[in-house]
């Protein structure tokens, strides 16, 4: 059983350890994305903005007079 995990770890490690070295040349050939940088970066200023709405505070307010009797 041990020997399955170590075989499936040594799998994931290998794929990860792969697909880093793939970035790092792209990114090392085409140098940084910019444009793609500022989509994500659009997005996430705008989901913040929907969750830092200002939100009114409605009060309430009792614009009659009390009468002293």
């Amino acid at each position: 059983m041990s020997v399955w995990i170590m075989i499936l770890a040594a799998f994931l490690l290998f794929i990860v350890l792969e697909e880093t070295i793939y970035y790092s040349w792209n990114r090392y050939v085409y140098g940084k994305n910019y444009l793609m940088r500022q989509k994500w970066k659009n997005r996430f200023l705008h989901v913040l903005a929907v969750f830092k709405r200002n939100k009114s505070i409605d009060v309430e307010t009792n614009h009659q007079e009390k009468s002293s009797s």
